[in-house]
């Protein structure tokens, strides 16, 4: 009985191997070079250097998309590839796709083996990233332990560091880091959720003050939490203490709409500070009931170029949207530099009161749920895009309701359209999607199957969506799952 099973695992082992020399073969096939059916896995070693290269990149580049994830294919394929493509000192390693072929359970092994790589043959590497897409709340996750600390702290170079995946960290561990990587400037992980019990919003918290030391030169913290209600907590107690960061914000959806000006807001401005307590935020977020610490905010922020106004749930129903204007501040709309905005789950009245304000300078806009018991009130896509002339990126979500709009050809400037409603028929896709400019239309899972047909064949005949270089329906139009 164990002669057949040692057998098996013979035989299974062969066959991963024929596997990952055929994997191999393809990626320099596409490369345009042939290897013959002789070439084995281990083989790799002996071709060009330059070919090598690119195979080990393509490898490394390419996440799995296989719901059969083995140990074996790690061993034999994906572990020496990474070890061949460290070999190039790259200052960005990207472990988001070497970690997808990995077996959830294996996880912590292969990334503290590939940590232990890095720390010993690439301690100079500047970026260190392990992304998800997606919240992690449904995601068991592991305090990061003390090996997995020690190898990050070796990387003294180490400027950005990302990690969203299997690993959580508390925040005696972000001060350590802060203190063993002296160039770190961008920060994203999941932070222990108990750590609120701790937290106090006044200046001189001394885990507050600690971290404020360490992270010195921290530019970015962007966190999640698997519990939701208690962001704001962190929020505002790393708004308090990190008073040199540009960007401070939680893991969510409404997060990607400023992701492309990600480089002009973390750099440096020799602006004179207007306010003596003065922060250097380039966004600013504005939760209902928590507004009082934000007074005189556009003295105290003047740097801010994304401005989110938002309210947790939905409030009363029968809560008069006046109660909810008088609770917002008028400082907010003093800011000077705003380009891209979030406005979630407000009365169309304060919507407005932002729109005609910044809408004229806004490059991104996301709105997000407008409330309102009258449903005649609530501003139209043509409103919208009337006092958003230079708007490249508009994200709506739900709640919205829509005029009859003919095709406009003046909004030169939108380049993307993310429409996520219940009700898709209210919203006149197709007379939008004639801005001459437009390159990717995003919609929801719920979305018509008669518009999204209508959309592929005007896609076809280029009637819209001209600019995206692309004739098919999923390459401009994505769907949400």
């Amino acid at each position: 009985m164990d002669f057949d099973q040692d057998l098996l695992k013979v035989a299974e082992h062969l066959r991963h191997r024929d596997l990952a020399a055929d994997k191999i073969r393809r990626v320099a096939w596409h490369f345009g070079v042939p290897l013959g059916h002789g070439f084995e896995a281990h083989n790799i070693v002996d071709l060009p250097v330059d070919l090598i290269l690119k195979v080990v990149g393509h490898l490394m580049a390419k996440n799995c998309t296989s719901l059969d994830r083995r140990v074996e294919d790690m061993n034999i394929v994906m572990v020496p590839a990474f070890q061949l493509w460290l070999a190039n000192m790259p200052k960005l390693i990207d472990l988001t796709a070497f970690m997808s072929f990995c077996p959830r359970n294996h996880k912590y092994h292969f990334f503290k083996e590939a940590l232990t790589e890095i720390s010993k043959f690439v301690p100079q590497v500047e970026e260190l990233l392990w992304e998800v897409h997606e919240p992690t709340r449904n995601v068991d996750l592991i305090f990061v332990d003390s090996e997995i600390l020690e190898a990050l702290g070796k990387l003294t170079q180490l400027k950005t560091l990302s990690i969203r995946e299997k690993f959580k960290f508390r925040l005696r561990d972000l001060i350590n880091l802060g203190n063993q990587l002296p160039n770190l400037q961008s920060l994203s992980i999941v932070l222990d959720d108990n750590a609120n019990l701790l937290l106090k919003p006044n200046l001189h918290d001394p885990v507050g003050i600690q971290l404020k030391l360490s992270l010195r030169k921290l530019k970015v913290l962007i966190f999640e939490l698997q519990n939701v209600g208690d962001e704001i907590y962190f929020y505002l107690f790393f708004v308090l203490h990190l008073r040199s960061a540009h960007i401070i914000d939680y893991f969510e959806e409404e997060n990607i709409i400023y992701r492309n000006h990600f480089e002009t807001m973390v750099e440096d401005t020799t602006t004179r500070p207007k306010y003596v307590n003065s922060l250097n935020l380039r966004t600013f977020k504005v939760i209902v009931d928590y507004t009082r610490l934000f007074d005189y905010c556009h003295l105290r922020c003047p740097h801010v170029q994304h401005l989110e106004i938002k309210r947790i749930g939905s409030g009363e129903a029968n809560e008069p949207e006046t109660k909810l204007e008088i609770q917002f501040n008028e400082h907010y709309l003093l800011f000077d530099h705003i380009m891209s905005m979030t406005l979630a789950h407000l009365p169309p009245t304060v919507v407005l009161r932002f729109l005609r304000k910044y809408g004229p300078v806004l490059k991104t806009l996301c709105i997000k749920n407008v409330r309102s018991t009258n449903a005649s009130f609530n501003p139209s896509p043509h409103e919208i895009l009337t006092m958003c002339p230079r708007l490249e990126k508009l994200v709506l979500k739900g709640g919205l309701y829509s005029d009859q709009m003919e095709p406009i050809a003046s909004f030169t400037q939108l380049k993307e359209l993310e429409l996520i409603f219940s009700r898709m028929e209210l919203f006149p896709v197709t007379a939008t999607l004639h801005a001459p400019n437009l390159e990717k239309l995003t919609l929801g899972a719920r979305s018509d199957v008669t518009l999204i047909s209508n959309l592929a064949a005007l896609i076809a005949e280029k009637k819209i969506l001209q600019r995206s270089g692309g004739s098919s329906l999923f390459g401009p139009v994505e769907l949400l799952g």
